[in-house]
């Protein structure tokens, strides 16, 4: 991976800044997914290796539970996510799953679906968590 000089970004980013305004140029929509979809593997990873070795995340359905409503948080905007889709690519890139844990996969997030177990969070959590945030930002 290409190491990039923090000093040499900032100067560029306040150079090319004179001549445009950089927060109006955004990413197409592919390379926008792509961003997302790295932005939660990593973040998954990361809950990973919150976990012993031995416990195996690969089949546990309140892991692929918080997968499934993470998804759903975040695609919340898109037009037609594939979301089971992404789910799978996810578990493909975490655990390197073979096909017969990729249709085991399947099934679980269609009885996690059915049973109503993805959901998005409220807004009024949402308007909670930010009034709380501001408050202890204030004091």
């Amino acid at each position: 991976m290409y190491m990039l000089n923090p000093d040499a970004f900032s100067d560029s980013k306040r150079r090319l800044s004179k001549l445009c305004n950089l927060d109006l140029i955004d990413l197409n929509h592919n390379a926008r997914k792509q961003r997302i979809f790295n932005d939660i593997l990593v973040l998954l990873q990361s809950k990973v290796s919150e976990f012993p070795p031995s416990y195996n995340l690969r089949l546990c359905n309140e892991f692929l539970t918080f997968t499934c409503c993470l998804v759903e948080e975040v695609t919340k905007n898109d037009k037609k996510p594939n979301k089971k889709e992404i789910v799978i690519k996810l578990f493909k890139h975490l655990f390197n799953i073979d096909t017969a844990e990729e249709i085991l996969i399947d099934k679980s997030i269609d009885f996690i679906c059915a049973n109503g177990l993805v959901k998005g969070i409220d807004k009024s959590k949402k308007i909670f968590h930010f009034v709380k945030k501001k408050v202890k930002k204030f004091f």
